[in-house]
């Protein structure tokens, strides 16, 4: 068995060319990177049959949803709690387009959003 010194180590080349270190440089970031997590995921209301979400039908509450639409938010209680963040679409912001979300049965966590320029309210 041949033994390789740390200068060997880290000055020598790997089977694909690239310096020892660098490539466990490289290594290590793509480890780094696999391991953070994913950005949360946004959804649109509209993106739900109706602008209709409900718990009871065994749908996973979203990280965040978009308001695009009147939306009913229902079946999320204590038990499942909605831990969603939302935020209202009036794109830009500027039009005259509000919408209404309904929380029926829902046990909310999570944030919401809203600009009382562009006319929100909660």
């Amino acid at each position: 068995m041949a033994f390789t010194t740390l200068d060997e180590t880290v000055t020598g080349k790997n089977s694909t060319g690239f310096p020892r270190l660098l490539w466990l440089a490289f290594s290590l970031c793509l480890l780094v990177l696999g391991m953070q997590a994913l950005p949360a995921m946004a959804v649109d209301c509209s993106d739900f049959p109706n602008g209709v979400i409900d718990g009871a039908t065994g749908t996973p509450a979203p990280d965040q949803i978009q308001i695009d639409r009147n939306c009913t938010i229902r079946n999320y209680p204590e038990s499942n709690p909605l831990g969603t963040n939302f935020s209202f679409y009036t794109s830009p912001g500027q039009t005259d387009e509000r919408w209404i979300a309904i929380f029926d049965n829902v046990y909310h966590t999570g944030q919401m959003a809203c600009n009382a320029v562009a006319g929100h309210k909660i």
